[in-house]
């Protein structure tokens, strides 16, 4: 069946739409006025030396191992893609699986694909597991690591193979407009999940309702305040809950929650809590989760459409089959390598969607000590680090520690709050 060489007018006008679409999440959201992380300070000012240096060891023997998990599923599917034994060791194992026929054999070298780039970020899971435990970061031991590792392969395996299947399936029922009407699925689909969290923790997460009790009565009331007494409160009770301190927030609407580690709820005094869940209740009155989604869904879904352009111009209907198996190695290569080249700019949005949430707790709780002290226990507790003030692009989804200082300490100025102009001597227990 032969193909046009160009998109069709479904294709551009889905094409609009969703670049319509992104652009409007985008600034209902207010991600084109998003605050700075603040200016950079001495960080002499909140920290020790002796603090400063302890952050700097930590993450000196991290710091191979998040470039290993960027940059080793790249170089996996590059080598199945470009050593031909190697490629054809994954096709014949693709060719028995049983069950598998016809374009699901490209579906499965994907899924096989797919999981060999898992498996090569295997080693640095481990490894930053292994440090983590000496620092006593974590109580997960290697087995429980790799128990839930495996459990996440597997899904991730089904999932990118029913996927890519449900991919082909339609190519073939509607060879001229597949990538309009998958991109909008596929936009959909991604956007929704900013609206309704997944499974909550699945595979690897536990939480439970957060207690109603005198110690928690202050977040229910902080909620109140907010106009958020609707959110779900949970608290996290996996194997790293009790180490380190932190809360995240997810879903949207009547579905939104936040999450605080059990750790956050007996390490942190009452104020320094209420700056974390306040943070996070900023998060949620911005529709962060699901504005992120909806942009991400709407970026999907254009780059859905590019690669079915692609496709269309090299006339890959041979056979009844729009994609060959062995041609799925470089197509899985090249989605991780665009994902890869997106980072720095999802990162620098993310940090000023952090930011933002800084300032809505500040402004919610007035309490700027308080959430000077918050980062000082995250930071020191956490083991971050301390002493450079410029986020890496690549890797780094928040401001700086010393940045989220100095921006509270700029609130207080221009709100007339004092804040002591150094916490050097505060004493912060693990």
């Amino acid at each position: 069946m032969p193909m046009r060489g160009g998109p069709t007018r479904a294709h551009l006008r889905l094409a609009l739409l969703l670049t319509t679409v992104g652009v409007a999440a985008a600034v209902t959201g207010g991600w084109f006025n998003l605050p700075g992380s603040g200016t950079a300070t001495r960080w002499q000012s909140d920290f020790t030396a002796a603090q400063a240096a302890r952050g700097a060891r930590y993450h000196a023997e991290l710091s191979l191992w998040p470039w290993w998990s960027m940059f080793s599923p790249i170089i996996a599917a590059a080598l199945v893609a470009g050593i031909a034994p190697l490629r054809r060791a994954v096709l014949a194992a693709a060719g028995r699986l049983p069950l598998v026929r016809g374009d699901g054999q490209a579906a499965a070298v994907v899924a096989l694909v797919l999981m060999m780039t898992r498996l090569s970020t295997w080693p640095a899971e481990l490894a930053m597991n292994s440090v983590d435990r000496r620092w006593r970061l974590t109580s997960q031991g290697p087995q429980d690591l790799l128990r839930e590792l495996s459990v996440r392969l597997a899904i991730e395996a089904v999932a990118s193979f029913l996927l890519v299947g449900g991919v082909l399936w339609l190519m073939r029922l509607w060879p001229q407009t597949w990538p309009a009407r998958l991109a909008l699925v596929a936009a959909a689909m991604v956007a929704s999940l900013g609206l309704i969290p997944a499974v909550p923790g699945f595979p690897s997460e536990r939480t439970e309702a957060l207690p109603r009790n005198a110690a928690t009565e202050r977040i229910h009331e902080l909620a109140d305040k907010a106009g958020l007494s609707g959110v779900s409160l949970r608290m996290s009770v996996s194997g790293g809950a009790d180490e380190t301190l932190n809360a995240y927030a997810s879903g949207g609407g009547p579905w939104a929650r936040v999450v605080v580690q059990r750790g956050s709820l007996t390490k942190s005094s009452q104020p320094e809590l209420l700056s974390m869940i306040g943070h996070e209740f900023g998060h949620v009155k911005h529709r962060d989760p699901l504005t992120a989604s909806v942009v991400g869904g709407t970026a999907t879904g254009l780059l859905i459409l590019a690669f079915g352009f692609a496709l269309q111009r090299r006339g890959r209907l041979r056979g009844g089959a729009w994609v060959a198996p062995r041609s799925v190695p470089a197509l899985v290569c090249l989605w991780l390598m665009l994902q890869c080249v997106g980072l720095p700019v999802q990162n620098a949005i993310s940090r000023g969607v952090e930011a933002r949430a800084d300032a809505y707790t500040l402004n919610l709780t007035r309490d700027p000590a308080a959430f000077i002290s918050m980062m000082r226990r995250v930071a020191l507790t956490n083991v971050s680090t301390i002493g450079n003030d410029a986020p890496h692009q690549w890797t780094r989804s928040h401001p700086t520690v010393v940045q989220r200082i100095a921006a509270a300490r700029e609130w207080a100025a221009a709100n007339g709050v004092r804040v002591p102009a150094s916490t050097v001597r505060q004493s912060v227990t693990r």
